[in-house]
């Protein structure tokens, strides 16, 4: 029996394997600008995203719009699911062109709650001179 064309069908035929494989190497690369950022001292990266797809079956900005926000999804969500970062997304002007940022950043170090906590454990040994 052959499935009837519609809309719905035809959406649901789109080539959504082609978007998983981009995010899946957008993700290789903005991890190891992280591994590389963190492991020079930094505490965050700029990500330039691609415009351009060769993905059949989809509109540009449809593209777009789906990859970005798996990319932001994951980054940002917390863990276990995502990453649990900070993340940001900007567009800009550069030379006339649209230029989509991604920004990533982590906690390097300690949390606030951590650090708070270490405070009084040394307010609670400190002589008073």
């Amino acid at each position: 029996i052959m499935s009837r064309t519609t809309a719905s069908n035809l959406r649901l035929r789109s080539n959504r394997s082609a978007i998983a494989d981009v995010v899946k190497n957008c993700t290789k690369t903005i991890d190891t600008k992280i591994e590389t950022a963190h492991g020079k001292g930094l505490d965050s990266i700029k990500y330039e995203l691609p415009t351009k797809f060769s993905i059949l079956n989809m509109d540009k900005v449809d593209q777009q719009l789906l990859i970005y926000s798996e990319l932001i999804k994951l980054y940002s969500d917390d863990e276990p699911s995502g990453r649990g970062m900070d993340v940001s997304y900007e567009v800009i002007i550069i030379d006339g062109m649209k230029t989509h940022i991604l920004r990533i950043s982590w906690l390097n170090g300690m949390s606030d709650r951590e650090r708070a906590k270490r405070k009084e454990i040394l307010k609670s040994v400190k002589k008073n001179t």
